[in-house]
């Protein structure tokens, strides 16, 4: 059951023994209470300092569309080819079934925060040219949610 702001103020008013036990508060000693309540609250959703890390993340709705998914919860591994200087994978022998444009892939020669942008029947383009050649790489990628976040 949630608790009520006269449960909080009551709990923390006994923790330090200002009320006794079966002891209940007046009205205007329950408002002056509630005050230092909210000021309290105030002060803590405004201390940036006590955050570790903030991020903002702009999400934009799809009229019609009442579910989403978050994050990046599936993915797979994949073997292609990488060329030093190409943004494209060649060489996929079996395309898996779950890889998808948005996606992100890590391996050999790919630089971090490379996404998939086009997917052919033995090839995956990225958005990031390779920094190195490797023959023959095992390539692990990510699937999306509607909010990579």
């Amino acid at each position: 059951m949630p608790a009520t702001a006269l449960d909080i103020i009551t709990g923390a008013l006994k923790r330090i023994n200002v009320l006794a036990a079966g002891e209940t508060l007046d009205n205007l000693s329950s408002q002056d209470a509630l005050i230092v309540l909210n000021d309290l609250l105030d002060s803590l959703s405004n201390e940036h300092l006590a955050c570790y890390q903030r991020v903002e993340n702009i999400l934009n709705f799809t009229s019609g569309q009442g579910t989403y998914t978050i994050g990046t919860p599936q993915g797979g591994t994949f073997l292609g080819i990488v060329t030093n200087g190409s943004n494209i994978i060649t060489g996929v022998t079996a395309m898996p079934s779950g890889i998808v444009v948005g996606g992100a892939v890590t391996g050999n020669g790919i630089p971090a925060g490379a996404t998939i942008t086009a997917i052919g029947s033995n090839t995956v383009t990225l958005s990031a040219a390779a920094i190195g050649t490797f023959p023959l790489s095992s390539f692990t990628f990510t699937t999306p949610g509607n909010f990579a976040v």
